[in-house]
């Protein structure tokens, strides 16, 4: 909005109703459409608020105004506000003038059909459409002139005022109702002739104008009910999507009405005279059927309606569009009567649909049945999958099976009248189709299933058994399937089947089709093996495979039954690969033998074939060869780790073989005749998928003749997609998938997701679209599928396999030969005609596509010059084309090949030619093609290398866009346009403006009905949206303004400008990217009640695009989201989530997984929020889903009633759902999927409220501030989880358990504030127990009693139950279990697989193992627990140690494969080894734990010989660990080896597990800890560290894994673990050495003392030498875990990390990190013990280093000195000053010299500290360091003089530190404990040099002493005790000289009586001075005396002093509170110090 005036935004105009006129005549003619649409959308937002007085006053000009918008051809948008406007303001204010508007609408439709006044009559149109609608009867008869004026001009309008005419119409009928009856039948004449119309615009408009007339008028659905779908039939012929589904809503909204009106009839006034309902027909449920059926079947005509002229002709073919859309009908029909009627009608609707399949005609050919039976499978997935609940399911499921029992067993004479096998392939199709319905049943019911399995009637597995071999090979798949989905969903039935079927092969060998149908069902249920949790134990495959080797040997032996043997054998091998390769390992050289057996080795074995043999035989030969190729496929595919180079080699010969036949298909054909071809065409098709499977280049190499077979089979790929054996004109189904997504709305709907897409795809224009059906290939029965498999017909398999394969090929052949097959191509083609060369260029497009496709992908060489113009050639014959599908592929070939070439001159040669044929063809086709081919050119070449080209590209689409009168040409250019701008990126930005007013301008002027190039505008928009990006969140006037443009452009697009669905979709992505990047300018108001209707939409894109916007939404205003749609609906709800119960129900229908994602990420987004303070409402809606099931089971725990204690009753009271008859109004049933995933929401909302805040773990706290706690809905959570785990479906008993186990995990430790000592699960006890009792039955599967073990070991080891009868509870189900451990594996009655057994014993020793640990840890406070565990300890130990071994086995390489025990181990078997290894990675490490702490706690080590044997171990060689019961006549092994072994065996298991740090068993951080723990447990031992060190590497190899775990974890916790086994470890090796050196002592005695004595010195590494060697040292090995460890806490360790301080990373300050350095710092003297006295010289300084580097940088840090490294620093310190190295003779001089060094280096620090004025308390560690080693080392290293002075320098520089006096205060502490040093001399030393300068300071201070200052007062009394130590350290005569000048310094502190009143401190001083006065003068009188008498002062001011202090004490006599006071003071100043220490420094002295 440019010029003067546009500056002013729209919404400036809300002060007036108004348009500013004067504002609109300055505007632009381009400018005023818009200008006057946003005063039109202003307006009719704020009419919507209005009331009657506020538009009174402006009423009639607004009139005139709009009347006149309305004069100006206005276009869709514009007559779609102006519509609403006039509508809205006549129904707020006044109707004055309302009939003059009318009139004036009524003339301007009356007028001529003149195409300069379409506007106007269209506008006309919609204003009266939208004002009989909102205002009804208020306009009286004005309609009758209306619907008179629109019925007139109704035949001889234009299409689109046709259109608007019956939306007219239908308005006025919905707006005036019965009023209008009298014209309904009229307007029912003229709309049966719009049904028909070619138009299909037209035909929609009119079928939903016949859909209000059927709401309104009752002779529709009587009189004219059969012509009604008659016409309906007619009208979905040659339609489209949209039409049919409008038609189906039609058809849907007449049964009903005429259902609804014959059992309910209408009342009162609307109620019939008996006259008319005599003539009115009651319509019963089987006649609506019955016309649905004719619909179907005859395309309306009715049953007793056949005419003459059919049954001259015969039965007419319905067409498919019709057939389809009657399909729509049933939809539409059975939604709108409800889910209560249709379960009340369900039998009699199942059995009319599965009639539909039964009559011949629908079975006119092949496809034809399919496609019915397609048809009745959507049908019923949309009523019976999507409106019933579970029960009702289950009542279709018993409703199905009835029906197969019933056709499957009856005579041929009761199913139809007619020729026997016109009825035996009627009972085919009715059993194939229902079939199929029972397994959509089956899906969707899971393992609630079970209930038809349990039926006394008609058992589900029997009926399906007894089908498997009806004569018919089709039913015989469809029920093979059928096991396979039984056995999917209920695996415990797996063994069951099996059994059965093997068993009936074996009796049924000469019965046909009992072999193959059998064969087909055991291959379907071997299948579905990989996707069940159970699996079948492998002796059921062993039987599998020796019987389909015994068939094929029986084979030739029999001719008539040769061919069903080598079926069913084939069919069987080749379900056996699908196990995968543990199972496949066995049998691969029996496989290799069979296949080479198969096919001919040589080219004379191959001319002797030829020879040989007729018709039968060849046939049957094929049919081997066939299945010999199928078994080789699946194994390529199923054991990629069984496929080496050596049996690739072997298997190369088969294939060379299969290869060698290709060249004689046409010799065969000719020779055996056409029948052949469908078994050549099997060979060919797995022939062809093997070659896909095997890497090109590995497959032509490694054939022998690389010359000939290539090309032989090139030749044959290249005649299959060019059809040169083939009379038909088979098309491929590749090209859909070859194309780009974004080109299907070139296409049509056919490539569009829909909900119907299973009967919408069979009207695709490939052959046999749609018709997929597992009948064409029987071995998809055992391949992978989700769903039930739909291979396409053989004739289209082969042509889809061949150009995959092409497509692989061609990048590995020459160019010539590249260059010879394009122009055999194009040869082929130009030689076609017709519909052939359409057929083959389809064909041909998709090989070149491949071919691109694989040399882009493999980045060849570009291809030469004559290669790409064979490319080009075969390109435009394609532009040319009439097909837009080829058009599309020839633009989507040209710009791959252009990325190919990667030649910008080709490019640009490419580009020119479509810009002259563009400027110059006037030819839709050619513009169309050639508009393509610049937008894919864009596409792939990039908008870089296409920039040159860009401003005429954009220019030339922009002008062909602008046509208006050619919509195809606007499409294809408009999709070009947006391939151009979305390939653009920054290149294209220049482009957004003119692209986006050229969107406006089509959005405000092209005809709604063309909604393909609305489509196209709306991936335009987005793609601009794209390209101007994070700019639009600018406020820049340009940005302003095309901001702004792009709202206006969504809006459009998504309310005004169209109706159709994928339109709107395009409209919500764009809303989508708009809120991206400028969200703020989103209307959110507007936006989410749009997306929140569409989520109810029948379309699946819209749903699609609608749950994407709003999962985008939710990510950033969930609150916002959920509040605009609760309060957007009719009747506003409470419920503050009502947007997630919205979703909640969509899961229950919704199959699309696209949007079941969305959904579900959506959820995540407002579980974030409800934990904000809105889990009340979260748990509610839990509630109502949990507690809600449909299904005729019990809700509460199963099978409980048998056992348990007496409280059983009591578990389950409290979370028993509610009878029907309760008083609770009933809810909305939610399918068991839904519950699953709200118990998958419970568990993250337990962990998102963990992360969010504290107080959602706090009682008290959410009690006390009122928070909506997570903890005060715990009673809710348990609830639930009881639920759950006590559910019919197995998914939910897993998810339950799961909950319960985060319960438990995340509460257990809380305390209930009420009952303080007890936990708040306490109360729970009885739920819990009821909620694990039904998972420990014996039906119940393996992997949900694994998972129920483990909750019961969290429960126990949790301590919640402390009592020992409420452990009992859940106890007794784990002492229950372990009865399960004596299952043996190879036990025939198991009845699911070996792998199911070992994860179910091995779940239970885990719980056992977690237990017993928890229980030995507390057993001081909890002794119940290890009371209960006790007694089962012996006995669990051994399985313990099996198991153990066992993963040690498991865990060895591949390469140590043959040292695997041949029989397996205690719990695997060798064929389930693979599944194994997973169950021991889960649970091996709580074992491991629990068996060394059984091992190292006694109960192992010293009771190996008493412990007995298992015998439910299955261990037959337990090699020296004991667990074998010792063979007759062998000794048993000795203690000492057994115990050899298992430390063996647990240590080195734990190190393999620490050095395979990222394999899954121990890939997370507690799993290491467990690991390390273990390890450190084994370590207690002392004999464990002797067996340790019987091999030094041990030890050292040992620390290198530790460095590893150290080095790769972060986590402290893990470090401190490692830390932990390193000291073990260094202990070991100490103790190690110790030994050694007692050894050398001892045998030395006898040598002379000096020998002995220099043996003794070199003990330890370094040797007598010194040097260690890095790569043999442990100490080297131990100090680089401790380096690595230091080096993260103290970077300035490594220079180059010396920037880097401590408090840069703040988690490095957290305690855990702390006490980390501190135990790192405190192991580092162990390093010295293992060193030899010269070795100590390689380690004692790098620790020196150490320790200094730490305490300075600590000290830089500003890190106090009571911390713990400064501690664990000064006490290393003091352990190496004291060291006895220091009087080694070999190396104490060293020593000495090291630790003086030291000394020098602190001083030196202390010196730097001062110096940079920096000294801070935490420089007094550095003091403290000093003074250690003062203290503790010898006096020949300190009292050296260049060590004394500084020291004694670095005292006076902490004494003279005045601000921080806590640094006097500990350097005067330190100094008292060197005055007092042993060593009198040293003392002495200091005293001289530092007692006089304490002197000076005391004396200074006598008169200065504040007594408010209680630091000051403490110093001086800390001096004091310092010059009172130097008197008792002195010589006894030198006392009293010192004591002359002590004494009067005490007796000046000495205070008078009355000043010591109320101050404390100074109180105490003066007791402290008085006390040692009174203690000095007795033992130094002279001294004393001499210095009273010098002073007189001081004399008095003692005497006062002892008498205050003598009469205090006979005072004390009479009164008893003053003696106490007294004595208090007398004691705090005289014995009690004056200052307590922040750290103890006794241990230092």
């Amino acid at each position: 909005m440019s010029g003067k005036a546009e500056s002013k935004s729209s919404m400036e105009l809300a002060s007036s109703f108004l348009l500013n006129e004067d504002i609109l005549q300055q505007l632009p003619e381009s400018k005023k459409s818009l200008f006057v649409l946003e005063w039109l959308r202003h307006l009719h937002r704020i009419l919507q608020a209005a009331n009657r007085s506020d538009v009174k006053s402006s009423q009639k000009q607004l009139q005139e105004q709009l009347i006149k918008q309305m004069l100006l051809t206005p276009g869709p948008p514009v007559r779609y506000y102006l519509a609403k406007c006039l509508a809205a303001l006549f129904a707020v204010g006044d109707s004055v003038g309302l009939f003059d508007i009318i009139n004036v609408c009524n003339d301007q439709v009356k007028q001529k059909d003149d195409p300069a006044l379409l506007s106007q009559r269209l506008a006309a149109l919609e204003i009266l459409g939208e004002m009989y609608e909102k205002l009804g009867r208020m306009v009286g008869r004005s309609y009758e002139e209306t619907v008179t004026v629109c019925l007139r001009n109704l035949k001889s309008a234009e299409s689109q005022t046709r259109i608007e005419i019956m939306k007219t119409l239908e308005k006025v009928i919905t707006g005036m109702g019965s009023a209008a009856a009298s014209h309904h039948r009229e307007i029912h004449k003229h709309l049966r002739t719009a049904m028909t119309d070619r138009i299909m615009a037209v035909r929609e408009a009119a079928a939903r104008c016949l859909e209000a007339l059927a709401r309104e008028s009752t002779f529709l659905y009587t009189v004219e009910l059969e012509s009604c779908v008659s016409l309906a039939c007619r009208a979905m012929e040659n339609s489209t999507y949209d039409v049919r589904c409008a038609v189906a809503s039609f058809v849907a909204a007449v049964l009903s009405a005429a259902l609804t009106a014959s059992h309910s009839g209408p009342t009162g006034k609307n109620a019939p005279t008996p006259a008319a309902a005599k003539l009115q027909k009651v319509v019963t449920v089987d006649e609506v059927l019955s016309l649905l059926a004719s619909m179907f079947l005859r395309g309306g005509v009715g049953f007793l309606k056949t005419g003459a002229s059919e049954m001259i002709r015969g039965t007419t073919v319905v067409p498919k569009e019709v057939r389809i859309g009657t399909a729509h009908c049933y939809m539409a029909f059975l939604k709108r009567m409800g889910p209560q009627w249709l379960e009340k009608n369900l039998a009699v609707v199942l059995n009319s649909l599965i009639d539909l399949v039964g009559n011949p005609r629908s079975n006119t050919t092949h496809v034809d049945t399919i496609y019915a039976r397609k048809c009745v499978t959507c049908i019923v997935r949309a009523s019976v999958g999507g409106l019933l609940g579970e029960k009702a399911q289950l009542v279709a499921g018993r409703e199905l099976v009835n029906i197969l029992y019933k056709y499957a067993t009856a005579p041929d004479v009761l199913v139809e009248s007619g020729a026997a096998e016109r009825n035996a392939d009627t009972r085919q199709h009715i059993l194939i189709c229902a079939l199929e319905q029972l397994q959509t049943v089956i899906m969707e019911l899971d393992s609630v299933t079970v209930n038809l399995t349990a039926d006394a009637g008609h058992n589900l597995i029997d009926v399906t058994l007894a089908i498997v071999v009806y004569p018919s090979p089709n039913v015989q798949l469809a029920a093979a399937w059928t096991l396979r989905n039984i056995v999917s969903v209920l695996p415990t039935q797996m063994v069951p089947i099996l059994n059965r079927l093997l068993s009936k092969i074996e009796d049924t060998k000469t019965f046909p089709e009992g072999i193959v149908g059998y064969s087909y069902g055991l291959a379907a249920v071997i299948g579905g093996i990989s996707d069940s949790p159970l699996g079948i134990p492998h002796r059921l495959v062993e039987r599998a495979f020796n019987l389909a080797e015994e068939l094929l040997r029986s084979a030739a032996s029999n001719s008539r039954l040769s061919q069903q043997r080598t079926e069913a054998a084939w069919m069987i091998l080749g379900a056996i690969t699908s196990l995968g390769s543990a199972s496949m390992r066995k049998y691969l050289p029996k496989y290799r033998h069979l296949w080479r057996n198969s096919f001919p080795r040589s080219d004379k074995e191959i001319e002797s074939e030829r020879k040989r043999g007729d018709a039968f035989t060849w046939q049957v030969s094929l049919q081997n060869r066939a299945g010999a190729l199928a078994a080789i496929h699946g194994f390529l595919v199923n054991c990629p780790e069984l496929v080496t180079e050596d049996v690739l080699s072997k298997i190369m010969v088969s294939i060379e073989g299969a290869i060698a036949l290709l060249g004689s298909i046409s010799e065969w054909i000719k020779s055996y005749g056409q029948h052949m071809k469908v078994h050549l065409a099997a060979v060919r098709v797995r022939l062809y998928e093997i070659l896909l499977v095997l890497p090109a280049k590995n497959w032509l190499c490694e054939l022998k003749k690389p010359e000939t077979v290539p090309a032989a089979v090139i030749k044959g790929v290249v005649d299959e997609f060019t059809l040169s054996d083939n009379a038909s004109n088979t098309t491929t189904s590749l090209l859909r998938a070859l194309c780009r997504n974004e080109d299907a709305l070139l296409l049509g709907h056919w490539l569009q997701d829909t909900d119907q897409k299973l009967i919408e795809e069979q009207l695709q224009p490939n052959s046999a679209s749609g018709s997929g059906s597992l009948e064409h290939d029987a071995t998809t029965l055992y391949q992978k599928s989700d769903d039930i498999p739909t291979p396409l017909p053989i004739g289209v398999a082969v042509i889809d396999l061949s150009l995959q394969l092409f497509g692989r090929m061609f990048p590995y052949l020459a160019a010539k030969h590249q260059q010879q097959i394009l122009e055999h191509l194009l040869t082929c083609v130009q030689q076609a005609k017709t519909v052939r060369q359409q057929a083959m260029l389809i064909n041909v497009f998709t090989a070149m596509l491949a071919a691109l496709k694989s040399l882009v992908e493999m980045k060849a060489e570009p291809p030469t010059e004559p290669v790409v113009n064979g490319f080009i050639n075969l390109i435009n014959t394609g532009i040319r084309s009439p097909s837009p599908m080829l058009r599309c592929a020839a633009g989507e070939a040209l710009g791959r090949l252009a990325q190919v070439v990667n030649d910008r001159k080709f490019v640009a040669d490419t580009v020119q030619r479509s810009f002259d044929m563009l400027r110059t063809s006037r030819d839709i086709i050619s513009r169309t093609g050639h508009c393509m081919i610049l937008g894919c050119l864009h596409r792939y070449v990039g908008a870089m290398a296409s920039n040159q080209h860009l401003n005429s590209s954009v220019s030339i689409l922009m002008a062909l866009s602008e046509d208006i009168n050619a919509s195809v040409v606007q499409t294809w250019s408009l999709h070009a346009l947006y391939l151009i701008a979305d390939s653009g990126g920054p290149m294209f930005r220049s482009y957004v403006e003119p692209t986006l007013s050229l969107c406006v301008k089509l959005l405000l002027v092209v005809p709604r009905h063309h909604n393909e190039v609305f489509q196209c505008i709306g991936k335009c928009l987005s793609a601009l949206i794209t390209a101007v990006g994070p700019e639009l969140d600018g406020a820049h006037g340009t940005i302003s303004a095309v901001r702004n443009t792009c709202l206006i452009a969504c809006e459009m697009l998504h309310s005004c400008a169209t109706t159709d669905w994928i339109v709107q979709s395009e409209a919500v992505t764009s809303f989508q990217q708009m809120h991206m990047f400028a969200p703020k300018h989103v209307n959110f108001t507007l936006l989410v009640p749009q997306l929140v209707n569409h989520l109810s939409s029948p379309h699946l894109l819209l749903r699609q695009s609608s749950i994407d916007c709003l999962r985008q939404l939710c990510q950033r205003e969930t609150g916002q989201v959920c509040d605009i749609a609760r309060n957007t609906q009719e009747s506003v709800t409470d419920d503050e989530l009502w947007l997630a119960m919205l979703l909640f129900n969509m899961l229950d229908s919704e199959k699309d997984p696209k949007i079941r994602s969305g959904i579900q990420l959506i959820f995540q987004s407002i579980l974030l929020y409800a934990t904000e303070s809105h889990l009340s409402a979260w748990f509610a809606l839990s509630r109502e889903i949990l507690t809600t099931s449909d299904v005729g089971g019990k809700s509460g725990p199963e099978g409980i009633t048998e056992e348990t204690d007496e409280n059983a009753e009591d578990d389950v009271e409290e979370f028993r759902a509610k009878a029907p008859g309760d008083s609770e109004p009933k809810r909305n049933n939610a399918r068991w999927t839904t519950r699953v995933y709200a118990v998958s929401c419970l568990r993250k909302l337990i962990v998102y409220c963990r992360e969010a805040h504290t107080f959602h773990l706090d009682v008290t706290r959410s009690r006390k501030e009122h928070h909506d706690a997570l903890i005060l809905h715990l009673s809710d959570l348990v609830r639930m989880a009881f639920m759950g785990a006590t559910s019919e479906s197995d998914q939910l008993r897993m998810g339950g358990l799961e909950l319960l186990l985060d319960i438990i995990v995340n509460f257990a430790a809380i305390e209930e504030p009420e009952f303080p000592g007890h936990g708040i699960l306490e109360q729970y006890q009885a739920q819990v127990g009821a909620a694990l009792r039904p998972a420990f039955t014996p039906e119940t599967p393996p992997y949900i009693t694994a998972k129920a073990c483990d909750v019961c070991s969290r429960w126990i080891a949790s301590g919640v139950a402390r009592d020992i009868n409420d452990l009992r509870r859940v106890y007794q189900l784990l002492v229950q279990s372990l009865d399960k451990l004596k299952i043996s594996l190879k036990d025939a009655k198991i009845p699911y697989s070996e792998a199911s057994v070992t994860l179910e014993k091995l779940a239970i020793l885990k719980a056992w193992a977690e237990i017993y640990v928890e229980a030995i840890k507390w057993q001081k406070q909890y002794e119940e627990m290890l009371a209960l565990v006790q007694p089962h300890v012996a006995s669990l130990s051994r399985s313990w140690l099996a198991a153990i071994r066992d993963q040690a086995f498991l865990s060895l390489p591949a390469e140590f494969s043959n040292q695997l025990p041949v029989e397996g181990g205690a719990f695997y078997s060798v064929e389930s080894i693979d599944a194994a290894r997973k169950c021991y990675q889960n649970c091996w490490l709580p074992i491991l734990y629990a068996t060394v702490t059984w091992w190292s706690g006694g109960g192992g080590y010293e009771n190996v010989l008493l412990e007995k044997p298992d015998s439910r171990l299955a261990v037959q060689d337990g090699g020296n660990l004991g667990l074998a019961t010792p063979r007759a006549g062998v000794a048993p092994l000795p203690a000492e080896e057994i115990n050899r072994a298992r430390f063996s065996l647990f240590f080195g298991a734990a190190m393999e597990a620490l050095c395979q740090s990222r394999s899954d068993d121990i890939s997370d951080d507690q799993s290491m800890i467990t690991c390390l723990k273990a390890a450190q447990t084994v370590l207690e031992l002392d004999w464990s560290k002797a067996a340790l060190c019987t091999d030094m590497n041990c030890p050292r190899e040992t620390l290198n894994i530790m460095h590893r775990v150290v080095l790769t974890r972060e986590n402290p916790a893990v470090q401190a673990e490692a830390l932990q086994v390193v000291k073990s470890v260094l202990q070991a090796a100490s103790d190690c050495f110790q030994q050694e050196n007692r050894k050398k002592n001892k045998d030395g005695g006898e040598n002379t003392e000096n020998e002995t004595t220099v043996g003794f010195y070199d003990i330890g590494e370094g040797g007598a030498s010194g040097e260690i060697n890095p790569a043999k040292s442990t100490v080297f090995a131990a100090a680089e875990v401790f380096f690595c460890i230091l080096i993260r806490k103290f970077p300035s360790l490594n220079p180059t990390l010396r920037s880097i301080s401590l408090h840069q990373n703040p988690s490095q300050n957290q305690p855990a990190y702390i006490q980390l350095s501190a135990a790192t710092i405190s192991c580092l003297p162990n390093l010295l013990g293992l060193c030899s006295h010269r070795g100590t010289l390689s380690v004692f300084p790098v620790i020196l280093h150490i320790l200094l580097t730490a305490l300075r940088q600590l000290v830089e840090d500003n890190v106090p000195c009571s911390d713990p490294r400064c501690l664990a620093i000064i006490q290393c310190l003091r352990t190496l000053s004291s060291s006895a190295y220091l009087d080694s003779p070999v190396v104490g001089p060293e020593w000495e010299g090291l630790l003086r060094s030291t000394i020098l280096r602190l001083t030196d620090i202390v010196k730097s500290v001062f110096r940079e004025k920096s000294t801070t308390e935490a420089s007094v560690s550095l003091m403290l360091a000093a003074s250690v080693i003062i203290l503790t080392a010898p006096e020949r290293v300190t009292r050296v003089g260049n060590i004394f002075y500084p020291c004694v320098n670095m005292f006076k520089q902490f004494l003279n530190v005045r601000n921080v006096p806590g640094i006097q205060m500990q350097t005067l502490q330190m100094l008292g404990q060197i005055f007092f040093h042993p060593n009198k001399e040293l003392a002495a030393a200091y005293i001289r040099h530092l007692a006089g300068d304490i002197l000076i300071s005391v004396d200074g201070n006598v008169n200065k002493v504040d007594v408010k200052n209680i630091e000051e007062t403490l110093l001086v009394t800390e001096r004091l005790k310092l010059l009172e130590n130097v008197v008792e350290a002195a010589e006894p005569r030198q006392r009293d000289a010192i004591i002359r000048f002590i004494a009067p310094v005490f007796i000046a502190f000495l205070q008078e009586p009355g000043a010591v009143k109320g101050h404390d401190y100074l109180a105490r001083l003066h007791a402290f001075c008085l006390n040692r006065l009174q203690k000095m003068a007795p033992g130094n009188p002279e001294g004393f005396r001499a210095a009273i008498a010098r002073n007189p002062e001081l004399k008095s001011r003692l005497e006062s002093a002892l008498a205050a202090s003598s009469g205090a004490q006979k005072s004390a006599v009479n009164m008893n509170s003053t003696p106490k006071t007294a004595r208090r003071i007398v004691a705090a100043g005289a014995e009690q110090p004056s200052i307590k220490l922040k750290m103890d420094f006794s241990n230092f002295s």
